[in-house]
């Protein structure tokens, strides 16, 4: 079996693993605009399915259909996060990589511990390049503070959090870790986490100096076979040991925890939350409107391509698999149509098979649906764009994924940082 190995290819290359990571939490205060939508309680499965069927009716724009209006959202929430840092100094461990996760994983997307870390980006960007990074859990998600997934989660307000985590970085005032202040930030987004990043650069044109968009386009218009494709479910539903009640698992007791590793497996209980410190299994006990899709099936369907990934680390993702919220979904298309004041230089690196924003085929019709998203940047001073082959929506996971760290890097060298 084929497997990508960036520890093999590093050390081929003379890099030996450098990096020294911190674990974080970041205590922000948001302020964000955000749509209140009437929607019923999604309190069981039919409820779920109703709002499925609901936002995919053709002709309808369930978003606007249920706006009646915006709130400003406040309130402290903590943000989890990991700082990396080049254990020696180097050129560019003044520049800072600012890694947002997409749906359906947490901040380790970026630095994988399936197969021994060999399809970690972060170890590419610290130990290869020399950068130093900071991987957050969005607002709401993985170990940052949860919030009701209707009115609080939302795209304004994960936006704003990332704007006060940003600041603080810039500030080289991050809590637990002693940083000096960055030279330059750019930015690093997967799909969600793109998005996000697009915005910000649209909203906050001097906030960060450099966009790369993973898993991004502009083209919309496979969102409704990709909630279709998910068949969604509520999270606590779907692996009730790791999103349901505490009750689910004090009714068994010790017993779990004798189970350990093997528990993990059994059937639709795949997974129980754990607490990496130690060792105690628990669960989140999210809220209705935390949503996830509904198996391994429709994780492959919208996330990868076969054949280009191993088999096991589809498996690995689904075990490991984030929720996502429906005031995510009630928000994804109130995106900007361009950010024309930001200046930077910006890549778009999506995989050709991505389901999500390129409909399976970037290339379809003759032409690069990527290279439409310079458009957008009217006043960036580098726009690069890379449909990068055999590769699905969740870039990171594939065999390919090697070929996208190394173009990622090495455009940020390319354009001074």
């Amino acid at each position: 079996m084929l497997k990508l190995s960036v520890a093999v290819v590093a050390a081929s290359l003379g890099f030996i693993e450098a990096k020294s990571c911190t674990d974080i939490s970041i205590p922000i205060s948001i302020n964000a605009r955000n749509g209140n939508f009437n929607i019923p309680p999604l309190s069981d499965a039919i409820a779920v399915a109703k709002f499925a069927q609901d936002f995919l009716r053709a002709g309808q724009n369930y978003s606007a259909s249920t706006l009646s209006g915006f709130t400003t959202v406040t309130g402290q929430y903590n943000i989890a996060a990991t700082v990396c840092v080049p254990s020696e100094s180097s050129s560019n461990s003044d520049s800072w990589q600012f890694l947002t996760h997409g749906i359906g994983f947490d901040r380790s997307y970026w630095d994988l511990p399936f197969n021994n870390y060999n399809y970690s980006y972060v170890d590419v960007a610290v130990d290869q390049h020399g950068y130093s990074t900071l991987a957050i859990d969005r607002l709401g998600i993985g170990e940052s503070s949860k919030a009701d997934p209707t009115s609080v989660i939302q795209a304004p307000a994960e936006l704003s959090a990332i704007v006060e985590v940003t600041k603080l970085l810039r500030a080289g005032n991050l809590p637990g870790v002693k940083i000096s202040e960055p030279n330059k930030i750019v930015h690093v987004g997967h799909s969600l986490g793109s998005i996000l990043s697009y915005e910000l650069a649209s909203a906050y044109p001097n906030i960060t100096d450099g966009l790369i968009l993973q898993g991004f386009s502009l083209d919309g218009s496979a969102l409704p076979q990709t909630v279709a494709g998910f068949n969604i479910q509520s999270a606590s539903v779907n692996q009730p040991y790791k999103f349901g009640a505490p009750s689910i698992i004090s009714l068994f007791g010790s017993a779990i925890s004798q189970l350990g590793s093997t528990f993990s497996k059994i059937g639709c209980f795949y997974t129980a939350g754990s607490n990496k410190d130690t060792g105690n299994i628990y669960a989140q006990d999210l809220a209705d409107g935390y949503l996830t899709w509904a198996n391994l099936g429709a994780n492959q369907f919208n996330f990868l391509a076969p054949p280009y990934y191993d088999p096991e680390i589809a498996e690995y993702t689904e075990k490991h698999k984030e929720p996502f919220t429906t005031g995510e979904l009630l928000t994804l298309a109130a995106q900007p149509t361009s950010a024309p004041e930001f200046e930077g230089p910006v890549l778009v690196l999506t995989g050709n098979e991505d389901a999500i924003f390129c409909g399976g085929d970037c290339m379809a019709g003759g032409g690069n649906v990527l290279e439409m998203v310079g458009g957008a940047f009217p006043k960036s001073r580098g726009f690069k764009a890379y449909v990068l082959r055999g590769c699905g929506h969740a870039v990171n996971v594939h065999l390919s994924a090697g070929e996208a760290y190394r173009v990622m890097n090495e455009f940020l060298g390319e354009e001074g940082f």
